[in-house]
């Protein structure tokens, strides 16, 4: 008879294809049935069965060690009863309490119906009910179907309802707004279709005689005078068969640009790099070593701007730096000089600097002794250039908190490597949009170098057209060539240095 009893203890219950929700453990909260009836908790079911994967026999209820007999339900379609005790068949699985729904705790579920009971202790059965966690009612663990969290749907796209709100709220927000909107929208109505015309539609391209460009005048653009004077505009009064010296020139000066740019490059060998540089352009422009000799005099066009602005830029930026450092240094020559000549030369204007270069830097050379004109113009420019950097590095020497200061001392480093590893990379972090801002003025400022006899572009621009009869009167266009040359490097310089921004800043949250 207990042979029996324990055999009929041990046979399984037969699954009704009951189906219950879960998530499957590779796919994000994704409910689908369940390939077999599994009890409805991650813990000890409160009628004592086993979890879905037993280990051993299933323990009794109320502290017998003997299965009870309870009739049975309706038996498993094609199987035999479920047998005595609490194997129950699959259709009649227990209604959960409402406490019960979700995942039960650590052996503290209430044994009996009692909502917002869940913290009192009723120990009517053995297992230690009231041995509990101060906060009883989290479960403790979950079943790993459950662990699985739901992935992040990407952002539905703004509709046609974002569009139409934001143009209320910025453009049609008020009786004013909505005025201004529609007299802007009706001027750009009337000027781009004319605009268009004459710089595109009507205009004359490519080589063609000035002629052409008669029958076409005050209709459309002539920008075959670009293409006429076009020698002229980028290399100035260079010896013509030698022309193709500053077309290498333009490209090596804009290659180091470049490479500059490019962060696999910033260590030892970008000086290097520089060095060959500066040797290459002068060699090129100058002549010697086997090529023609040609004096600065005869230099002109795009090669002089690039070479007065980057070299100007190259070695005015540690310049600043220095004198930066120097007006915050603690001894009291060093910063005394520093706030002198930053405020002496901020003072004045660049034409002055140039004419005191030009003229009066002569004056205290010695008998016989010659500095070419344009390396005069070049140092003015980089003394020039290296007080207005000073200021913005400064900028950025004082936004660093006084902390950074603090760990530096900490840590026992010294005044060279607290300012060279610590100090000066944020400080220049943060000065990038001054510092930037400085070199696209000098770049544009260059133009100003003519009063002292250098024929930069915008000169050589202005001289292509004034000098020949035939065209002068298309001057407007070449003004125009030359604006659109100054705006390409000063847009490429305004990008870089927002990418080297969002670049940094992302290196400083890492």
């Amino acid at each position: 008879m207990v042979a029996g009893r324990r055999a009929d203890r041990i046979r399984p219950a037969g699954p009704q294809g009951f189906q219950l929700r879960r998530r499957a453990r590779r796919h994000a909260r994704i409910p689908r049935a369940a390939d077999r009836a599994v009890d409805l908790h991650g813990s000890l079911h409160r009628r004592g069965r086993a979890r879905r994967h037993p280990v051993g026999r299933p323990r009794p209820g109320r502290s017998r060690d003997v299965a009870r007999a309870e009739p049975g339900a309706a038996a498993a379609a094609g199987h035999a009863a479920a047998g005595a005790s609490r194997d129950r068949s699959a259709d009649d699985q227990p209604v959960p309490e409402p406490d019960e729904e979700l995942v039960a705790g650590r052996r503290d579920r209430l044994s009996g119906p009692g909502l917002g009971g869940q913290h009192v202790d009723e120990p009517d059965r053995p297992g230690d009910r009231g041995d509990r966690d101060p906060d009883g009612g989290l479960p403790g663990d979950q079943p790993g179907d459950l662990a699985v969290h739901e992935l992040v749907q990407r952002a539905r796209a703004p509709g046609r309802a974002v569009t139409i709100a934001w143009l209320r709220r910025n453009l049609f927000s008020g009786p004013l707004d909505t005025a201004l909107t529609l007299l802007t929208l009706a001027l750009l109505a009337w000027i781009l279709p004319v605009a268009l015309n004459w710089l595109v539609f009507d205009a004359v391209w490519g080589h063609a005689p000035v002629a052409a460009c008669d029958a076409v005048r005050g209709q459309g653009a002539c920008w075959a005078v670009v293409w006429e004077k076009f020698r002229f505009m980028m290399f100035g009064t260079y010896p013509y068969d030698e022309q193709w010296r500053p077309a290498i020139v333009i490209v090596l000066l804009c290659a180091l640009l470049v490479v500059s740019g490019i962060k696999r490059f910033w260590n030892g060998w970008l000086a290097v790099i520089w060095t060959v540089g500066i040797a290459l352009t002068w060699w090129l422009m100058g002549g010697g070593a086997g090529l023609q000799p040609v004096r600065s005099e005869q230099w002109g066009g795009l090669p002089v701007t690039l070479i007065l602005a980057i070299f100007g830029i190259a070695f005015a930026f540690p310049l600043g730096v220095a004198l930066a450092l120097g007006r915050r240094s603690k001894l009291p020559i060093v910063r005394a000089l520093s706030v002198v000549y930053i405020e002496v030369v901020r003072g004045v204007p660049l034409i002055t600097v140039l004419f005191m270069a030009s003229v009066m830097f002569a004056l205290f050379m010695p008998e016989g002794m010659r500095i070419d004109q344009l390396l005069r113009a070049q140092i003015a420019i980089i003394l020039f250039v290296a007080a207005y950097l000073a200021e913005a590095v400064r900028g950025g020497l004082q936004a660093v908190p006084r902390g950074q200061y603090e760990a530096a001392e900490a840590l026992g480093l010294s005044y060279w490597k607290t300012t060279g590893l610590i100090i000066l990379p944020q400080a220049l972090r943060i000065s990038i949009p001054p510092i930037v801002n400085s070199f696209i003025s000098l770049f544009k400022d260059t133009s100003l170098v003519v009063i002292i006899a250098i024929y930069d572009f915008a000169y050589a621009v202005k001289k292509s057209v004034e000098t020949d009869i035939a065209w002068r009167k298309y001057f407007i266009e070449a003004f125009l060539f030359s604006i659109f040359v100054y705006w390409i490097f000063c847009y490429a310089m305004s990008r870089y240095s927002q990418w080297l921004e969002r670049d940094l800043a992302r290196g400083q949250q890492r």
